[in-house]
């Protein structure tokens, strides 16, 4: 039987808490709005290590800590904590991206809660053969920032069998837990607990990124300053849609074939967080239209869901 605790809600459930476990630090969890300290757990990490070399377009080579060249060039990347939080998962049919969420709880209790793209995996699959891995990205000091190189990738961990706990067509969202993905495990391997926001406000969003792992490539970064749409469609409805009537994030083309500014997406990016210029994932990464209305980028509205789905509620809301 699933062990359920008792969590205070607060702030109303619509912006919350982003938890983390950071390397010989202390593990710290913070309240995205005012930026207090709420825990703090020492821990400790383990590394294993493979070496190879990447040949994919170099335009679309942005290593998910990249700094050279981006708008933050200098500074430090902005996105460093989501990047923990983003992990490769294993379907019947290949890869996709998901982001491990922060419950309401805000202590990592109850197994680990997965966001990724419903459209991956299919209604009816057994969730137990689904295998992801976290700390899949270049650990090398020169990063491919928009150009060719070797990676190395450092403290790569995986846990196998998922249990599903909200699925939604709507905005194409599924939430998964992974029992074995505990606090433990998460310390250990400096995993990071993403923070959310279903305000579903437009005006709050700002600028937008996603961390992803395209084609199965090691974890990559996508960013742009354009504003976002709200839409309750999909490519128009037009012969390239999946589907219509869906509350959709759309990031429009802009004359291009990729409506990044840095960065780019490709298959296997499908479920990446849309995380909102404070970091806290907004959206699930759902495709791409490239022609007719509505050309760009799609992310369903984790807002959306939050309304419709109970499901969804009462996995992140653990009672």
């Amino acid at each position: 039987m699933r062990y359920r605790r008792f969590c205070i809600c607060i702030f109303k459930c619509l912006i919350y808490f982003q938890s983390s476990a950071s390397q010989n630090q202390a593990i710290s969890i913070y309240n995205n709005q005012k930026d207090e300290k709420i825990l703090s757990i020492a821990i400790a990490v383990f590394f294993s290590t493979s070496v190879f070399a990447q040949f994919y377009p170099s335009e679309c080579n942005h290593d998910a800590r990249c700094v050279e060249g981006m708008p933050w060039d200098g500074d430090v990347n902005p996105y460093e904590n989501q990047i923990r939080a983003t992990a490769k998962i294993y379907y019947p049919d290949g890869t996709a991206t998901a982001t491990l969420l922060n419950t309401t709880c805000n202590d990592g209790s109850g197994g680990g809660y997965v966001l990724t793209a419903a459209h991956t995996l299919s209604e009816g699959f057994d969730p137990e053969d689904i295998r992801i891995v976290f700390n899949w990205e270049n650990t090398l000091t020169d990063l491919n920032c928009g150009s060719y190189g070797p990676a190395e990738v450092a403290n790569s961990v995986e846990v196998i069998g998922a249990v599903e706990i909200a699925r939604g067509a709507e905005t194409d969202m599924l939430l998964l837990r992974f029992d074995d993905l505990t606090l433990d495990f998460a310390k250990e391997n400096n995993l990071y607990y993403a923070g959310w926001d279903v305000t579903d406000d437009v005006s709050t969003v700002g600028n937008v990124a996603i961390i992803h792992h395209a084609e199965g490539r090691i974890k990559q970064i996508a960013y742009d300053d354009d504003p976002v749409l709200q839409v309750f469609d999909y490519c128009g409805g037009n012969k390239f849609a999946k589907g219509t009537g869906r509350a959709m994030w759309l990031l429009p083309f802009y004359g291009d074939d990729q409506p990044w500014d840095y960065g780019c997406t490709t298959k296997g990016a499908s479920g990446c967080g849309l995380l909102n210029e404070s970091g806290n994932v907004i959206g699930i990464n759902y495709g791409a239209c490239l022609g007719g209305n509505g050309s760009g980028k799609f992310f369903g509205r984790l807002g959306i869901s939050w309304e419709l789905n109970e499901d969804l509620r009462n996995g992140l809301i653990p009672i």
